[in-house]
């Protein structure tokens, strides 16, 4: 009776090693940026994780007492990359990602449209990667956001860090594209994840079945 019990348990724990697996192995955050923290204002450039390179950039969303539709918007915080200077902005992390060659990197973040100015039609993002003091650029994706868009879309994208990368640090830039009309894009909930490798996961099952097969032998 104990025998099958153990058996018993030994396949249960298996099954539920193997499901819950994908999120044991799960991706850890290098970069992870809501702008909750931030103080609603125009042209702000009092960002806990981000400098404000060229132009300026806006901060909308809850508590902000400007017009233009933020309070459509009004859950949380979120930056207008089109600053009220009229001219689009360009911000850069403070801080290096720091990587190792041959690791997967997973680039998200969310997209609107500010919905006050007809102009807006051609507003994008400029979203990069750069290497070193220089900002030497890995990775570019451009996206204009088709006019009215009225609900936040996410973005995915992947790179895969080289030894240079290691070496000298990655930062990331995002640039606002497209008309200085101050009515720009709505970005939010960046987030830069090291995506864990095929290889270490198996690694992992292996182990951790292994461990349930030693127990179940004790037993």
């Amino acid at each position: 009776m104990r025998l099958l019990e153990t058996t018993m348990n030994f396949r249960n724990l298996a099954a539920l090693t193997l499901f819950a697996l994908p999120f044991a192995a799960h991706a850890s955050d290098l970069l992870n940026d809501n702008f909750d923290s931030e103080s609603p204002d125009l042209n702000y450039t009092g960002f806990v994780n981000w400098n404000v390179l060229g132009g300026t950039v806006d901060i909308h969303g809850s508590g902000s007492p400007w017009g233009n539709g933020q309070q459509k918007y009004a859950a949380d915080r979120f930056v207008d990359l089109d600053g009220s200077n009229g001219q689009n902005g360009v911000m850069e992390t403070k801080s290096n990602l720091l990587v190792s060659a041959g690791q997967t990197l997973a680039i998200s973040y969310d997209l609107n449209l500010n919905p006050g100015s007809p102009y807006n039609s051609d507003n994008g993002i400029r979203v990069e990667l750069g290497r070193g003091g220089a900002f030497t650029n890995v990775l570019t994706h451009d996206e204009f956001v088709p006019n009215p868009l009225g609900t936040w879309r996410h973005v995915e994208l992947m790179y895969t860090a080289t030894a240079a990368d290691a070496n000298d640090g990655l930062k990331m830039r995002m640039s606002g594209l497209g008309a200085a009309d101050w009515q720009g894009v709505f970005v939010d909930n960046v987030r830069v994840q090291s995506v864990p490798e095929p290889c270490s996961m198996a690694a992992l099952g292996v182990g951790a079945l292994g461990l349930l097969r030693r127990r179940a032998k004790r037993a």
